[in-house]
């Protein structure tokens, strides 16, 4: 079902002629909204909102207010008239890129239901808040055999998701756990996912281009060799990165762990440009292998995403055919998926 929610603001003139260009603009959102689970209500928000008065919103109600605090996105849960909700404020230009992309993507992403600028330069975007939890957290609860069986279609989705965004010349940007959320209708359901946070997100020009950011430990080599990239063989390191995360409990590159302590200390900066130029260099990886898990279609998929050097490194739609086909789940339920979300429910309280 589409539902469509237009809102326009005009934001204040500054001193100078150049400023007064770039700030005074008039934004028009208008939200193609496609709701697959149901029916959600569009807000209606003033068209300018002060950040100090976002609690006023009628129906709104929210604990903290969401800060974007030197270019960083917050986000904070809330209600709206007793429906969940996740209300994110950023920069102009990370909410309008976000706003961007959920307007050409739509199944498997987030539901917007509507953005509003506040008067204090901040930009906010209301979504339908995704039940489940985080990757990260999903797998962090599975046991070895069970991250055999049930990341393999997990991923095949994601491949989906991206190879959708992929065909609109969008590239996501910032893959990683955080952003891929992991639900099921029902205790005993197949996992299903929704990504999340497209607010790096970038047109992608068919050519080699500058990257916007991306996440500590997820980006790929050649983010460290300040050169211009293919923004589609991006996305597809982090989704190995990623994959990387949720079969060991952390990113191929970027940390150490300390078996004394039983935790991870990240590695400097410079150490990090310097070992990722040498796998390019190399030619190969040099992650700690992985040896738990022993899904020849998952460790494929790995191998394939991981490539080093970017011209050799396959785009999410030009991986093998019968590998997406092997990695996608079978109709007949699992019988232990009900102990495994209590699990992952467990986990969270």
């Amino acid at each position: 079902m589409h539902t469509t929610s237009q809102i326009s603001a005009s934001a204040s003139s500054s001193a100078t002629g150049k400023r007064r260009h770039a700030d005074a603009y008039d934004v028009e959102w208008q939200s193609n909204i496609v709701h697959t689970r149901g029916k959600a209500n569009v807000m209606q928000i003033p068209a300018e909102v002060d950040a100090q008065s976002i609690q006023s919103i009628p129906g709104l109600a929210v604990e903290k207010l969401p800060r974007a605090n030197k270019g960083k996105s917050h986000t904070v849960p809330a209600l709206y008239f007793g429906e969940p909700i996740l209300l994110k404020c950023a920069t102009r230009e990370n909410a309008q890129r976000e706003h961007s992309a959920l307007m050409s993507a739509k199944t498997l992403f987030a539901t917007l239901l509507a953005g509003f600028p506040s008067a204090n330069g901040q930009y906010c975007l209301i979504f339908k808040r995704p039940s489940g939890v985080s990757l990260r957290v999903y797998a962090g609860a599975l046991s070895r055999e069970q991250k055999d069986a049930l990341l393999p279609d997990i991923f095949a989705q994601a491949i989906t998701a991206l190879k959708y965004m992929h065909r609109l010349n969008l590239a996501h940007g910032d893959i990683q756990p955080d952003n891929i959320m992991v639900w099921q209708a029902t205790p005993n359901d197949m996992p299903q996912i929704t990504i999340m946070n497209l607010e790096k997100s970038q047109r992608s020009k068919g050519q080699l281009q500058p990257a916007v950011a991306g996440t500590f430990g997820y980006r790929p080599p050649e983010d460290y060799l300040e050169t211009r990239t293919n923004l589609l063989k991006r996305d597809s390191w982090m989704l190995g990165a990623t994959l990387y995360d949720a079969l060991t409990g952390a990113p191929p590159y970027g940390y150490y762990y300390s078996p004394a302590d039983e935790k991870y200390t990240k590695w400097l900066e410079k150490y990090m440009v310097f070992k990722m130029r040498s796998i390019v260099e190399l030619g190969e990886n040099r992650f700690k292998p992985i040896l738990a898990v022993k899904n020849a279609h998952l460790l494929q998929l790995l191998d394939a995403l991981m490539t080093c050097r970017a011209e050799k490194r396959p785009t999410v739609s030009e991986l093998d055919a019968s590998l997406i086909f092997a990695l996608a789940g079978k109709d007949k339920p699992l019988a232990y998926l009900g102990h495994v979300w209590s699990k992952v429910l467990t986990t969270l309280s």
